[in-house]
């Protein structure tokens, strides 16, 4: 019978089984940090809102006051009106533009 040569894998194999630096540095003992140092923390400060491009705020989609949602609209009623807000110059985009119609309709229902 011949010997069986070794897999092209062995030497990954043999890799992945050997314990790493960290594994082989873990003390036996448990641990524990002196009294000091295991004093609670201070809870971390609060994120701050940082916006690239300098001066500009935040976008809707951070602003807790927004919720994204979907709607099922024509393509071509979205994209009519999405060329018609960029055609008259406006300020305000798509998302606006459906916030003020439903705000609107909601004064009307009163």
């Amino acid at each position: 019978m011949q010997p069986q040569e070794p897999s092209k894998f062995a030497g990954a194999l043999g890799r992945l089984k050997r314990p790493t630096v960290e594994e082989q540095e873990q003390p036996t003992s448990s641990f524990e940090p002196p009294a000091e140092v295991a004093a609670p923390l201070e809870a971390p400060p609060a994120p701050v809102r940082m916006v690239s491009g300098g001066g500009r705020r935040a976008g809707k989609r951070s602003d807790p006051a927004y919720k994204q949602i979907s709607v099922i609209m024509r393509k071509e009623t979205n994209r009519l009106a999405s060329r018609k807000l960029e055609d008259i110059g406006s300020e305000m985009d798509f998302s606006e533009l459906v916030e003020k119609l439903v705000s609107d309709w909601l004064k009307r229902q009163k």
